[in-house]
This record gives structure tokens, C-alpha cells and sequence, in this order.
């Protein structure tokens, strides 16, 4: 049961960079603070989105399933990721003349718990892996000498 919560933990939402003693865990690939939905106007293009919105166009393109620059014209709106909270901030009363609605997200809210929560235990879980990587390694070492 226990590597059953390991694996459930280390195949759950949330992303580390990278893994080994070169990587720093507190730093986390950049997560978006709310989802704008935007509705589209015959002249708006993806990149001039990105550029509106301060955001990033694969994360646009990933939320909303969009596999070419053409087929953001097939949605009547779009949802848009904000990553910034100045430019949040900044442009609410923007939001308000415009028919798009933004809403928080869950993700973010819950990365931020289980990252406060689960600090200590992340260094338990890499210890333990870099443990069984080294008796595996140890292992097959072992057994090409005897097969050899």
C-alpha cells in the first residue's frame, strides 16, 4: 500500500523539473493563477492573444485542445491562462466591459497546499528512489559478474 501512495503521489498533477541533486525542487514549473474565457472576434489571432494577455500559446493551445493556429476560429470562446496577479489586477475593470469571465483555479489552490504540506516528505520520497536505484544498480552489477 505504500508504493501505492508513492506512485499515486509522484503521478498526480503536480510537475517537478527535473530530478537529481542539480535540480531545486522549490523552484515549480510556472502554474497559472485564474482562466479568462475570451470570447473570439473575427480579427483575433492567437498570437496577438499571447501578447494580450501576457500568457503563453501552448498553454492557450493545450487548454482549450487547439492543434493549429487555424482552429482557434472553429470556438466561439476561449479559455485564456493569467499568470500574472499584477496583470490580473490590473486589467479586472478590462474584464468587466468585455463578455469574458474569469475564474480561479483549482490547480493552482491545491499545488500550493499540498506544496506547503508535503515539503518534507518530497526530500523522504527522492531519498527512497535514489535508494532503490542504487540497490538495483548494485544488483544487476552483481549479477553480470556471476553470469560473466
Amino acid at each position: 500500500m505504500e508504493g501505492q501512495d508513492e506512485r499515486t503521489f509522484l503521478c498526480g498533477y503536480q510537475r517537478t523539473r527535473g530530478y537529481g541533486s542539480l535540480s531545486n525542487i522549490h523552484i515549480s514549473a510556472k502554474t497559472y493563477r485564474t482562466i479568462i474565457q475570451h470570447q473570439i472576434k473575427p480579427n483575433d489571432t492567437l498570437q496577438g492573444l499571447v501578447l494580450k494577455y501576457n500568457t503563453s500559446m501552448s498553454e492557450i493551445k493545450r487548454l482549450n485542445r487547439l492543434w493549429s493556429n487555424e482552429s482557434l476560429y472553429l470556438k466561439e470562446y476561449i479559455e485564456i491562462p493569467i499568470y500574472d496577479e499584477i496583470f490580473e489586477k490590473n486589467h479586472a475593470s478590462t474584464y468587466k466591459d468585455r463578455p469574458i469571465s474569469v475564474k480561479k483555479d483549482r490547480c493552482y489552490e491545491e499545488s500550493k497546499k499540498s506544496q506547503d504540506i508535503n515539503e518534507e516528505s518530497l526530500q523522504d520520497i527522492f531519498r527512497r528512489i535514489d535508494m532503490n536505484i542504487r540497490k538495483t544498480t548494485d544488483t544487476v552489477h552483481k549479477l553480470t559478474e556471476n553470469s560473466a
